[in-house]
């Protein structure tokens, strides 16, 4: 993404930050940037709502955007990552997370399979490690791979049960049925309002059915206009955390981090048959001995009464001995109920079974749940 230094020294901006500020945002600073955080007249609690019964706008454009060629791209990115390719269809893609040589996660990413190429979407406090990372790895590699990054382009998130009606308003002719048509995790590349260059992938990190649409920087601001005159809302970063946990989706640097393994952080589902089999990715012994031989600690989903937990609250047992930690809190506007992850014993983590949290020294039962805690509505 193309940035502006902040007025606050250190931080940057992203290409939307003026009309950011013309909606009344208050902003916080966010893995390097000045992000919106919540909206004048809006707040957390109805950008929220609006995202789980309407359709929501978010400017992700803090996200590092990468562009992978060369013919030996898939066998590179499988060396780097747990990702199968052989499972992925053209025009889709995955989550998968690029780990260290100990087994832990480096960052959690999403690429998706291009005739041509491949797309990836990396985490903003971590796209400069991760390039190191990645870069360090393909001056070892002999294939043919190459890497770029996409800072012309900014990356906008539509979500919501009306984020497709949205979106169609914006939409002409066999496009419309082109992008109706899409499976979650899908992608296809098309023109918004016949002149905005897009790249649409049906995907998100509320729950909700929804779309991230990369388009170039110079175009940022019209598009974020068209999708808020056709009924999206504008909404923050505190309100897409909120969403996020009632998916029971990870936050990077809460929920997992290179001390964790996907095995730990229950993502065990991200590693297909054939690369458990063939291992061939960094950190992959260490990964493979946790999948047969299993783990001390495993991340679960929690519900309890009281104060809202947040990162770092500690787990008791009976004894009211620290046996884990949440590692992300809220108060579920959903649900009207504290949810929370975090990271127990293995023995405790099936549903039903019970662990104190403690919040300003005082002590409420925790039941663990099944994740996540609003169902997901995405397009399968």
């Amino acid at each position: 993404m193309k940035v502006t230094r902040a007025l606050r020294e250190g931080l940057l901006r992203t290409k939307l930050f003026a009309s950011h500020e013309k909606l009344g945002c208050k902003f916080v600073d966010f893995a390097g940037y000045e992000m919106p955080v919540t909206y004048s007249g809006l707040g957390v609690s109805k950008e929220h709502e609006a995202c789980r019964t309407g359709a929501a706008v978010f400017d992700v454009s803090h996200m590092g955007q990468w562009m992978v060629k060369g013919k030996d791209r898939e066998q590179f990115w499988e060396s780097v990552t747990p990702i199968d390719f052989e499972k992925i269809p053209m025009n889709a893609g995955s989550l998968t997370v690029i780990t260290n040589e100990q087994g832990g996660i480096k960052d959690d990413a999403v690429i998706m399979k291009r005739p041509d190429s491949l797309y990836v979407v990396v985490n903003a406090g971590c796209k400069v490690k991760d390039w190191e990372h990645i870069e360090s790895y393909m001056s070892k590699f002999e294939g043919d791979v190459e890497v770029s990054e996409m800072t012309e382009y900014g990356l906008l998130a539509v979500q919501g049960p009306k984020a497709l009606s949205v979106l169609q308003n914006l939409l002409s002719g066999e496009e419309k049925n082109l992008v109706s048509g899409m499976k979650f995790m899908e992608q296809v590349e098309v023109k918004l309002q016949s002149i905005i260059p897009a790249r649409i992938t049906r995907c998100g990190y509320t729950g909700e059915d929804g779309f991230e649409i990369s388009i170039p920087n110079c175009l940022m601001d019209r598009l974020f206009t068209a999708l808020m005159e056709n009924g999206a809302t504008p909404a923050g970063l505190g309100a897409r955390d909120t969403l996020r946990l009632e998916a029971g989706l990870c936050l990077y640097g809460n929920d997992i981090d290179e001390s964790t393994s996907p095995i730990e952080a229950s993502l065990n589902w991200l590693i297909s048959k054939r690369r458990r089999a063939e291992l061939g990715f960094v950190g992959a012994e260490t990964i493979s001995k946790h999948l047969t031989e299993g783990v001390t600690r495993k991340r679960v989903c929690l519900t309890f009464p009281g104060p809202p937990a947040r990162n770092g609250a500690a787990l008791l047992n009976e004894d009211k001995e620290k046996i884990g930690e949440i590692t992300s809190g809220t108060f579920s506007p959903t649900l009207r109920k504290n949810i929370a992850m975090g990271y127990v014993p293995k023995a405790l983590q099936k549903s039903g079974n019970t662990v104190t949290v403690e919040v300003r020294n005082k002590h409420n039962t925790a039941e663990v749940v099944k994740a996540p805690f609003v169902p997901h509505n995405y397009a399968r």
